[in-house]
């Protein structure tokens, strides 16, 4: 079963409607950095605290919620990410060790990636984003349906989010 079988029809429909409502590409670098950090800052800040915090990392989930973004945003999902990695070295994890593991790993990409020279880079902090989001929610296509609406209401709100200033941008030119 994958992760979109799971998806109720209507938050689908939500996520169809706003991804055809946005501009995938921003305007400018300067846009494209923006997204970047809101990204970033989502991962690093929201989804990777929380999969810490499911595991019983509460610490470590502090750490990370209290990150600036980009700038240093991404050693606390790495530390956080490296404790996991170093309580569990010669054992499986336990699934919720492994989530917290795997969100803090991608969270750490998506704010290395947002504060990148490069913009080529830059446009890949959704990507880390929305693996952290996806890889700390379930473990092996194991679907609560609790943590499944959680995860599509999550993504939807990020979606608006990420997509509101341009629509301004958008109604702005239109009613000049």
């Amino acid at each position: 079963m994958s992760y979109d079988e799971e998806m109720p029809l209507p938050l689908r429909r939500a996520i169809d409607a706003e991804l055809d409502l946005a501009d995938v590409v921003p305007e400018t670098p300067t846009q494209e950095r923006q997204c970047a950090e809101f990204f970033a800052w989502l991962a690093v800040r929201s989804i990777a605290p929380r999969a810490l915090r499911r595991a019983g990392y509460d610490a470590l989930a502090a750490d990370c919620e209290n990150q600036p973004i980009p700038s240093n945003g991404g050693s606390a999902c790495s530390i956080a990410q490296h404790a996991i990695g170093t309580q569990y070295a010669c054992s499986l994890e336990p699934p919720l060790a492994a989530l917290a593991y795997d969100a803090s790993a991608h969270a750490s990409t998506a704010a290395f990636y947002a504060g990148h020279e490069d913009i080529a880079v830059v446009t890949q902090t959704g990507c880390f984003c929305a693996y952290a989001l996806l890889h700390g929610s379930f473990y092996d296509y194991d679907i609560d349906m609790v943590e499944a609406s959680w995860l599509w209401d999550f993504a939807v709100t990020a979606i608006n989010t990420a997509v509101t200033p341009r629509r301004n941008r958008q109604a702005e030119s239109v009613s000049i």
